[in-house]
């Protein structure tokens, strides 16, 4: 055991139910549709400045130009469709939270802050934790039955405020 184990109060460790993939598949799945359709939306103002008045003097052939924007939403959800991310170990202590993920065929850490969280939603069998912007994280997952350290009423106690 190293230092941060002992610091660690709460820990979910393990592999998440089909009922908790299918609640963040859905969560990414929006995010990468909401950011790839502001990046469209981005693309198309720029573009549509270029090519509307080129198509104007050249041909309309040049409108096919802002078809590329467009196709960002597309691979937004296809990429959203494709990535199966899904948190492996979250970890918390006082001031933090650590999660552990898998991607692909390694394993990612990040962290947030307990001062990042807007509220934790309890969804009968798992809480969900909402960041504040921009903090966003759709990855923090906590399901109840892989409490493998401390308690669910010490989790509640420890988050009340946002619950």
């Amino acid at each position: 055991m190293d230092e941060k184990d002992f610091l660690t109060k709460l820990m979910f460790n393990g592999q998440i139910s089909d009922e908790s993939k299918r609640f963040i598949k859905k969560k990414q799945i929006k995010a990468f549709v909401i950011f790839s359709s502001i990046i469209a939306l981005i693309g198309e103002i720029i573009l549509g400045f270029i090519f509307i008045p080129l198509a104007l003097h050249m041909g309309v052939v040049y409108l096919l130009f802002l078809i590329i924007p467009i196709l960002f939403i597309f691979i937004g959800l296809l990429l959203g469709l494709y990535l199966k991310i899904y948190p492996e170990t979250i970890e918390i202590d006082d001031k933090w939270i650590y999660i552990t993920s898998n991607t692909s065929n390694k394993n990612a850490m990040d962290c947030r802050m307990h001062l990042d969280i807007k509220k934790v939603v309890d969804m009968g069998n798992f809480y969900y934790f909402v960041f504040c912007f921009p903090h966003q994280y759709q990855y923090c997952l906590c399901q109840k039955d892989l409490l493998s350290r401390g308690s669910i009423e010490e989790f509640e106690k420890l988050f009340n405020d946002y619950m």
